[in-house]
């Protein structure tokens, strides 16, 4: 006899191929980013060895400011909370965030502010 009602073991399996596709999407994402992390580890190494003048130094703080703010997006374009866009509503004072067809049986993260809420989704969804 199955207990499991109607739609929960069809959503819990889609969840389970989703899970595995964004797992490997997830993982190609951030060898690219370590790639390219390691990469500018080493222009900055090799510039750092050479004579450079205030411009030149100006201009590569901008660079590297620039890395960053690249470096900063792509992890954030990364996060569960992006990438599945959990229902998001205030529960009297507790902002909540929710994927699946019940609190229950989806993915939740419960926080005093919508950011919060959604933190606490991305914790809850890596946990499983």
């Amino acid at each position: 006899m199955n207990d499991t009602p109607s739609g929960i073991k069809e959503w819990s399996e889609s969840r389970s191929a989703d899970l595995s596709l964004i797992t490997n999407y997830l993982a190609a994402i951030s060898g690219n980013i370590l790639d390219f992390s390691n990469s500018m580890n080493i222009v900055a190494s090799s510039i750092s060895s050479m004579s450079v003048n205030s411009n030149s130094m100006a201009s590569l703080t901008s660079i590297s400011d620039t890395i960053m703010q690249i470096r900063n997006v792509a992890e954030a374009a990364c996060r569960p909370s992006v990438i599945y866009k959990p229902d998001l509503f205030k529960d009297g004072d507790t902002w909540m965030a929710i994927y699946g067809p019940t609190d229950r049986v989806g993915v939740a993260g419960v926080g005093d502010t919508p950011e919060l809420a959604m933190q606490a989704f991305d914790e809850a969804w890596v946990k499983g």
